[in-house]
């Protein structure tokens, strides 16, 4: 291919002169190539040493070489500035220890101070620049700068410590879960409730926890969480990282959901070492996700102990007094039984009295029994129709059998049956005639 340059041409109101072609003067026209090494070395020579700071965005990780390729951002007057940078599998190894020391990890919204070599690609004439080291303390230092700022405005809001004057149930079984679903921490929970072998009710959340979109899907969750009147407390689970990885948790917008919740937040974020915003503003924050579910595990425990104790003391309780009882019942019965003997006895004696009287009294009862039956005879004997019907008397029914007792009871032509002591008479009424009585008063 045909080497490309760039001349010089003459200006056009200059008149072409053959002349010029010829002048000794030393030919200063480059190659692109050249051009852009000269460049390159320009660059590195007056950017020696020189820092840069600004903040990550669209980090990218080579899979296949392990490159890693970011823009540098810097916001100015409204508008944003870019700087692309080279990160090189090779220099990275060099730098691993050094961003492991202080717990980092290169990632989107992470804010650095870094130097390196200033380039323009020859193949596309990208500019860019090839990071050499980095400055650790400047994201520490970004990334506390943030925290305290966010703990300033919670602390004048009087919302700091809101949610820790929530009340958290002595058995807390109903709990909602935000984490992502699928994770080792995720399962570390659930693992520790199901092995309880408690009967908690959970409604899981699954959010990101790590990334740009992960503070939002926090917040709504907790905040969705909140208005729900079916739960105990909410358990917020995070698992390790690097510390620009978990300030995700030093997000406002996610401290703000904390404490305005209606339930107790309790969270499980990062490792032993880590402390973030959220655990500051929950009701209470635990080492580890797995510490997390274990302090909910423990406060159940704890309060069947209480009931098993409770239930243990009742019994004893109970025991002494059944003890007590039937001691007293067993006092009482035999002062019974001795009653019960002193009172056969006095019934016995009573019993043997009377019944000496009862040998002596049937035969004078019998006798006046006699008597009085041949009495009553007496008297039946005179009541009886038949002695009547022997003295004269006689009883007449009329058609219908009804005893006749007034003249006004039966009408002429009607037929009688009379009867007297040997038999009956028939007869036929020819007449009625009422008799006047007549009544003297004194």
């Amino acid at each position: 291919m045909p080497k490309v340059t760039v001349s010089r041409t003459a200006d056009d109101t200059d008149a072409f002169d053959a002349d010029d072609m010829t002048t000794d003067e030393p030919d200063d026209t480059l190659g692109v190539a050249d051009y852009l090494a000269t460049v390159n070395d320009a660059l590195k020579i007056s950017l020696r040493g020189v820092w840069v700071q600004g903040e990550i965005t669209a980090f990218k990780r080579d899979n296949n070489k392990g490159h890693i390729y970011f823009s540098l951002v810097e916001e100015v007057d409204g508008e944003q500035h870019t700087l692309k940078v080279t990160f090189w599998a090779g220099r990275q190894r060099g730098l691993q220890s050094k961003l492991a020391a202080h717990d980092l990890e290169l990632a989107d919204g992470m804010k650095v101070r870094i130097t390196g070599k200033p380039q323009v690609y020859p193949v596309y004439g990208n500019f860019s620049l090839v990071l050499d080291d980095i400055d650790p303390t400047y994201t520490l230092g970004d990334l506390v700068q943030r925290r305290e700022e966010v703990l300033r405005r919670l602390k004048e809001q009087g919302l700091f410590d809101k949610n820790r004057r929530t009340v958290l149930p002595l058995v807390p079984l109903r709990l909602a879960v935000i984490t992502s679903v699928g994770t080792a921490a995720n399962e570390d929970v659930m693992k520790t409730l199901a092995e309880s072998r408690f009967g908690f009710q959970i409604a899981e959340y699954d959010v990101r926890v790590q990334g740009p979109e992960a503070p939002g899907m926090i917040a709504n969750a907790l905040q969705h969480a909140s208005r729900r009147d079916d739960l105990d407390a909410v358990l917020l689970i995070r698992g390790g990282g690097a510390k620009n990885e978990l300030a995700i948790f030093d997000d406002e917008g996610i401290a703000l959901a904390i404490a305005r919740c209606r339930h107790p937040v309790l969270t499980g974020i990062g490792h032993e070492t880590d402390r973030t915003i959220a655990d500051e503003v929950a009701f209470s924050g635990f080492k580890t996700p797995t510490a997390c579910a274990k302090f909910v595990v423990d406060r159940v425990d704890a309060f069947v102990d209480r009931l098993d104790q409770a239930w243990q003391r009742t019994a004893t309780q109970s025991m002494q007094i059944l003890t007590l009882v039937l001691a007293r019942l067993d006092n009482v019965a035999q002062r019974v039984r001795t009653g019960v003997l002193t009172a056969l006895q006095h019934s016995s004696e009573r019993l043997a009295v009377n019944a000496n009287r009862l040998q002596k009294a049937p035969a004078a009862c019998l006798t006046a029994s006699t008597s009085r039956l041949d009495d009553i005879a007496d008297r039946l004997r005179l009541l009886d129709p038949v002695h009547l019907m022997k003295r004269g008397w006689s009883i007449t029914r009329s058609g219908d059998g009804r005893v006749v007792r007034d003249v006004r009871q039966v009408k002429k032509n009607e037929t009688l049956t009379t009867r007297v002591a040997n038999g009956t008479v028939t007869s036929t009424v020819v007449e009625t005639e009422s008799i006047k009585t007549t009544s003297t008063s004194t």
